[in-house]
């Protein structure tokens, strides 16, 4: 039967840590401890409050997206409306829009270059509230490069004459 541990004195060496009877008689040898990580020294500190700050950045520069409060009427024939407002996407990733206000009908919005070419998918909204992403014609993502100058494209179903041709939204970019 195994000695009560109050019994037993601890010695560690680099071997590993050996447990001496107090009558000196027997000693056994364990396998070392495994180490705990711990920030040993100073460069270590370092790098961990880097990778954090580095994290900590990177998701602000996400979380704070500049977000415009954007409205504009929209042709009742249901014909093109290029709007002349060219705003430019300072970091990688999405354009997105969300409307508070609605036409009649349908409000489609896409995002266009200073060539006059428009470069995403037409998003529709059918009711609001509602946001949507735009989407990249050439590949489909949501991911829009950095520095992308874009303006609006929009149009809304053809309705007649006295009907709302208003919409309204927050445009994030």
């Amino acid at each position: 039967m195994p000695r009560p541990l109050s019994l037993l004195e601890e010695e560690s060496s680099e071997r590993g840590t050996v447990i001496v009877s107090l009558s000196e008689t027997t000693r056994t040898f364990y396998r070392p401890r495994k180490r705990e990580f711990r920030m040993s020294n100073n460069w270590t500190r370092r790098f961990v409050f880097t990778a954090a700050l580095m994290i900590c950045l990177l998701a602000a520069t996400a979380a704070f997206a500049t977000q415009v409060a954007v409205s504009g009427d929209l042709n009742r024939d249901g014909t093109l409306v290029r709007y002349a407002t060219f705003r430019t996407h300072q970091y990688a990733g999405t354009i997105s829009m969300y409307l508070t206000n609605n036409t009649t009908n349908y409000t489609r919005l896409g995002l266009r270059n200073t060539a006059g070419t428009q470069f995403t998918y037409t998003e529709q909204w059918d009711s609001v509230p509602n946001g949507k992403n735009f989407a990249l014609t050439s590949n489909g993502s949501i991911n829009i490069p950095a520095g992308t100058r874009f303006a609006l494209n929009g149009r809304m179903g053809s309705t007649w004459w006295g009907c709302d041709n208003h919409r309204a939204g927050t445009l994030s970019f």
